[in-house]
């Protein structure tokens, strides 16, 4: 949690601060090829950090996957386009599964849902419970089983486990 806040939230608050608050533009586009590439640079450290886990911390869920969520909503500004799956959604997909969601509309403005790939849903839930996390939803279905979760900001945080072969990494 700690390297969240003090590597990767710094760097995505610089590309949010390019793309949002800076009126002139000859600086915000001198200053924009800079914070992103230093945006990538942390994210790929953070990806070589993770080394495979499904989890931030150990090999279980914990509020530090929750507070990562919440810091990588911004990541969507790093320049490239999302996918559009629905029309009021914009999604970027992660190599090894998982996403984020950024959605328009009034009514969701300053939010996101961040999907979370992990091999068994069950023991996380049971360790949501343990947290004492209040889920939302749990769907299931033939290709994937979900349940949902929403930090302290109000974002939607889904926790995803693949059971078609197709979608799994």
């Amino acid at each position: 949690m700690i390297a969240g806040l003090n590597s990767v939230e710094p760097v995505l608050f610089n590309v949010s601060e390019v793309e949002y608050f800076m009126d002139d533009e000859q600086a915000r586009n001198a200053r924009r090829p800079v914070v992103v590439r230093l945006a990538k640079e942390r994210l790929g450290m953070l990806e070589e950090a993770r080394a495979g886990r499904d989890w931030c911390v150990g090999d279980t869920f914990t509020v530090a996957d929750l507070m990562l969520a919440s810091i990588l909503k911004n990541a969507g500004l790093l320049g490239s386009r999302g996918q559009r799956t629905m029309p009021e959604v914009e999604e970027w997909m992660f190599p090894r599964g998982g996403g984020l969601q950024v959605y328009q509309g009034a009514e969701r403005a300053g939010h996101c849902s961040f999907t979370l790939a992990v091999s068994d849903i069950d023991a996380v839930a049971r360790k949501l419970a343990a947290l004492g996390v209040q889920p939302g939803a749990r769907t299931s279905s033939e290709r994937i089983k979900t349940l949902m979760v929403k930090d302290p900001d109000g974002n939607s945080i889904a926790i995803a486990q693949a059971l078609d072969p197709a979608l799994a990494r």
